[in-house]
């Protein structure tokens, strides 16, 4: 992505989506595309499915916008950011990459419960795959 000015991604032969990689990664077009570029949250609502990048997601409560809550799988150490995994009751796993400053003051461990919480704008809504 850092080097193109095009980006094409194709699934079993197709061209699922193509534009600028800022556009892909902003806006995946299906849910194949937001887990292969990476970074995003991928979660089923009754609306369709909907991405979330992980570094628009936040540790909070449920009173604190959309949310998912689950327990803590992992918790990655990646410098100035800390990537904390959660399991969903239904089976998802989601992440956030959270400031290494503001996880420090507020740390979890695997096996915590825990709350991601976004924003409404960061949800984007994708067709059905």
């Amino acid at each position: 992505m850092a080097m193109a000015d095009l980006m094409v991604v194709m699934e079993d032969g197709v061209i699922r989506q193509s534009g600028a990689p800022r556009e892909v990664f902003e806006r995946p077009v299906n849910p194949f595309i937001a887990r292969f570029i990476g970074g995003h949250n991928v979660l089923l609502t009754r609306g369709g499915p909907i991405a979330i990048r992980a570094d628009r997601c936040r540790l909070g409560l449920a009173g604190d916008g959309p949310h998912v809550s689950g327990y803590v799988t992992v918790v990655e150490y990646q410098g100035t950011m800390v990537r904390v995994a959660v399991s969903t009751e239904p089976g998802d796993e989601v992440s956030a990459l959270v400031p290494d400053e503001l996880f420090h003051e507020k740390p979890v461990a695997p096996g915590d419960p825990a709350t991601l919480v976004w924003s409404d704008r960061d949800e984007h809504h994708m067709e059905q795959a």
